[in-house]
C-alpha cells in the first residue's frame, strides 16, 4: 500500500479573483460568501501570488471566482502571466464571452485555456437552476469559447438539472463543437447551518447515474470523457472501475489528498479546499511573505500531521483495499453527512 507522508509539492494553483457573480447556481459552494463584491483581489496580490507559487515550482495556474470574467483586471493580468512564462486557466460560465464588446476585447488577451461549466440548457430550466434569464447569451458566449479554445466543457450533475438534463447539456454541448465532456459531482454542501446534502445525490444511487450515462456520453464524445467522482470506487462493479481506470475516464484523488495545489483566497490566504470556505492553513504576510515561507509552513510537522489526521481512511475497509490508491475513501465531506460503512474493501 501506497504511504502518504503529506508533504505538499504543488504544481497547481488556483486564485479566487473574487467573489462575485452573474449567475446564482442553485447548488453553487460559494453561495455562502453572498456573492460579495467587495471580496476581490488586487491585482498587485494577483501578481504577487504567481511569483509566490511560480517560486515553489508553479507554473500553471486557473484562476476562478464567483465569475472570474468580471473581474475588471483579468486581461492585464493574463497579459503579466504571458511575459512571466506561465499558463493559467481560466473557469468561467463563458456568459460575459456572449457580450460582444467583451468579447473582442478578450481576444486581445486571452487565458492560455478555459474550462468551460454549462449550467443547464433550455431557457426555462436554465433560468431555474442558475436564477437569471441572460440564456441566449450565455450560449452564445459558451460556443465562442469552444470554437476559440477548440476544446471541451464541464457540467455539474446534480439532482436539480438530473440524468436527463445531464444528456441535453451533453448533446447541444456536442452541436455546438465541444471536442471533450467532463462530469463533475455536486456534492454535500457546507453552510452556516452545517452540512447538508443540497442538491448533491445519495452515494449508491449516484455510483448507479453513473453507470447509466456513461454509455450514452462515452458514444457521444467517441471516448473523450472524464467522470470527477467523490465517492468510494467500492459502489461501482469491480469490472466497471477497472474499464474507467483503464481508459483514463474517471478522475477520483484531489488535489487535497496529493497536496499538489494551492488554493489562494482573495485577501492571499491558502485554504485547504475551495469547497471548505474558511479552511486557511496560510494566512498572508503572517505564516508566509514568500516562496520559501510558504513551502516551509506548507511542509512544518504540525500542518503534515494535521493533514494525516485530515485525509485519513473513512473505514478500516479502505486499509485493506487494493483500490485505496486510486481512491482514498472518497472526498472527506461525505463523511460529515454519510456513513463511512458503505466502504468494503476490494482485495
Amino acid at each position: 500500500m501506497k504511504e502518504f507522508d503529506c508533504s505538499c509539492n504543488p504544481k497547481t494553483a488556483w486564485l479566487t479573483l473574487n467573489r462575485q457573480c452573474n449567475f446564482r447556481c442553485r447548488w453553487c459552494y460559494g453561495e455562502d460568501t453572498h456573492y460579495d463584491p467587495k471580496e476581490t483581489m488586487s491585482l498587485a496580490m494577483a501578481k504577487e501570488l504567481v511569483m509566490v507559487a511560480h517560486e515553489m515550482g508553479v507554473d500553471h495556474f486557473n484562476v476562478i471566482g464567483g465569475e472570474p470574467t468580471l473581474w475588471p483586471d483579468l486581461l492585464e493580468f493574463n497579459r503579466f502571466c504571458k511575459d512571466l512564462g506561465v499558463t493559467n486557466c481560466i473557469v468561467t460560465n463563458a456568459a460575459l464571452f456572449g457580450d460582444d464588446s467583451f468579447w473582442a476585447e478578450y481576444q486581445q488577451s486571452p487565458c492560455d485555456n478555459v474550462s468551460i461549466s454549462v449550467k443547464a440548457v433550455g431557457l426555462e430550466q436554465f433560468k431555474d437552476a442558475t436564477k437569471v434569464g441572460i440564456y441566449d447569451q450565455t450560449m452564445k458566449g459558451i460556443e465562442r469559447a469552444i470554437n476559440f479554445y477548440q476544446t471541451g466543457v464541464s457540467t455539474v450533475y446534480n439532482s436539480l438539472v438530473g440524468m436527463d438534463g445531464l444528456k441535453q447539456i451533453a448533446t447541444l454541448c456536442h452541436e455546438l463543437g465541444a471536442k471533450s465532456f467532463l462530469v463533475d459531482l455536486c456534492c454535500p454542501v457546507i453552510t452556516d447551518e452545517g452540512v447538508s446534502l443540497g442538491y448533491s445525490i445519495e452515494p449508491h444511487q449516484l455510483a448507479n447515474d453513473i453507470m447509466e450515462m456513461h454509455p450514452f456520453l462515452d458514444e457521444l464524445y467517441n471516448g473523450k470523457i472524464e467522470i470527477e467522482t467523490y465517492i468510494p470506487l467500492c459502489l461501482f462493479p469491480e469490472s466497471f472501475i477497472e474499464k474507467m481506470l483503464g481508459s483514463r475516464q474517471i478522475a477520483t484523488i484531489c488535489h487535497v489528498y496529493g497536496r499538489s495545489g494551492l488554493n489562494f483566497d482573495t485577501n492571499g490566504d491558502v485554504m485547504a479546499c475551495n469547497q471548505l470556505l474558511g479552511s486557511i492553513i496560510a494566512q498572508k504576510g503572517i505564516d508566509y511573505n514568500d516562496g520559501t515561507s510558504l513551502s516551509e509552513h506548507l511542509n512544518s510537522d504540525e500542518l503534515k500531521e494535521d493533514y494525516k489526521q485530515l485525509l485519513r481512511y473513512p473505514s478500516e475497509e479502505c486499509d485493506k483495499c487494493r483500490w485505496n490508491v486510486y481512491c482514498r475513501g472518497g472526498c472527506l465531506i461525505n463523511w460529515m453527512i454519510f456513513d463511512p460503512s458503505m466502504c468494503h474493501a476490494i482485495k
